[in-house]
């Protein structure tokens, strides 16, 4: 008998008692809901389950982000790249990415607004199309397909890649099992988009800035009615609800996610057209920063 997803719901002094009844009526349960981090104030929420069952409880929680006022966040078994440390604030630490934020934007930004602030704001200011047009990389050649070399002196033919429907971060890397521990965090917040800010993810390798990833992210919920579901260490993947339709669509889509993950070809599918089909009728969105 497969048992519920999620945690039972227990009473407890730090965790506002609205909260519980709405999960509680909501018909979440889960083993552990605690304190996780601070930001701006304002608790950050964490609850503990496994692979197997991190999705679903992702979507009852997603379901009541209105109510609680609170975005799930799937963060893996680990935090990897992600540190509580990046959520400090001091003076100096929002001087310093005001300096950081102009130097990227050309923008000025009042420290005193406090740092997710200011870089929601500068997610605000950014223009989509010229990032991308100005990050666009060249469009890979047949020199750069490997898996087609291998396949040809294996004298195999490559089949099309299916549109992706699976979650890799609640999985183990190398077997693919459900992974016995995942951590799902609650950030202040109904709008996904915003939690990159939130968590100052971002501008390592060549993983964008915070602000960038805010403006690709509300694009692309505009366009794909695409919701963040997981930051899982160097890994990020969204639920799509309108993916494309057509070859056309999703090439065109594909060119814009190598611009903000050239990892996922580069690293993975080796050209555009294999992640075009894998976008292609796709309702998870994969991107992974080396």
């Amino acid at each position: 008998m497969t048992r519920n997803p999620g945690l039972k719901v227990e009473s407890k002094k730090n965790v506002p008692p609205e909260m519980l009844a709405t999960l509680k009526e909501s018909g979440v349960t889960a083993n552990k809901l605690q304190p996780f981090a601070v930001v701006d104030g304002k608790q950050v929420y964490s609850i503990q389950t496994d692979g197997k069952n991190a999705i679903r409880l992702w979507e009852k929680l997603r379901a009541v982000v209105d109510k609680t006022g609170f975005w799930p966040l799937v963060m893996g078994h680990n935090q990897g790249v992600w540190l509580k440390e990046d959520l400090a604030t001091s003076d100096s630490i929002a001087a310093g990415w005001a300096k950081a934020l102009k130097k990227q934007t050309g923008r000025t930004y009042d420290k005193r607004l406090g740092i997710t602030q200011m870089i929601l704001r500068a997610g605000l200011d950014l223009d989509a199309d010229a990032w991308l047009k100005k990050h666009r990389y060249p469009d890979p050649t047949a020199g750069d397909d490997i898996w087609e070399m291998m396949a040809e002196e294996a004298g195999v033919k490559i089949s099309r890649s299916k549109p992706n429907a699976k979650f890799r971060s609640v999985h183990e890397v190398l077997s693919g099992k459900p992974l016995k521990e995942v951590t799902l965090a609650l950030w202040p917040t109904t709008d996904g988009s915003e939690v990159p800010a939130l968590m100052r993810y971002g501008g390592w390798n060549s993983c964008p800035m915070p602000h960038e990833q805010v403006a690709l992210l509300r694009r692309w919920k505009f366009r794909y009615d695409a919701e963040l579901v997981a930051i899982a260490g160097d890994v990020e993947e969204l639920r799509v609800g309108k993916p494309p339709k057509t070859d056309a669509a999703a090439l065109e889509l594909a060119r814009e996610q190598f611009s903000y993950c050239d990892d996922i070809v580069t690293q993975g599918t080796m050209t555009l057209e294999r992640l075009a089909e894998c976008l292609k009728n796709g309702t998870v969105w994969y991107f992974w920063w080396d």
